[in-house]
């Protein structure tokens, strides 16, 4: 069953835009490097055309799929996973993760 994993971010308070981009090309180049992420999705925040934006506050966020539990557990184990989460430790304030089995 594929894997779909969800990483939202919030960014440090200091962090600038150019940063932020950063972070997006640093998660985004995983896929490049790590041959068991099968897709790689980021993009600008849409928003909601009428009422409150429910977002939770999340500034961006990543998905990323596998086509099963073994190739995610591989990939949190790697060392280019390792390499983005020091690269971007210093911008990002907050991460939650979540994963789903479809």
């Amino acid at each position: 069953m594929v894997i779909f994993l969800l990483v939202f971010v919030k960014f440090t308070e200091n962090s600038t835009e150019e940063q932020k981009k950063q972070w997006r090309r640093e998660i985004a180049a995983l896929k490049d490097g790590i041959p068991t992420i099968t897709g790689m999705t980021v993009g600008d925040k849409v928003g909601v055309p009428r009422g409150p934006v429910l977002d939770g506050g999340w500034e961006d966020v990543a998905l990323i799929t596998f086509e099963n539990r073994d190739d995610y557990f591989n990939y949190v184990n790697t060392d280019a996973h390792a390499a983005y989460k020091k690269a971007t430790a210093n911008v990002v304030a907050d991460k939650m993760i979540y994963n789903i089995e479809s």
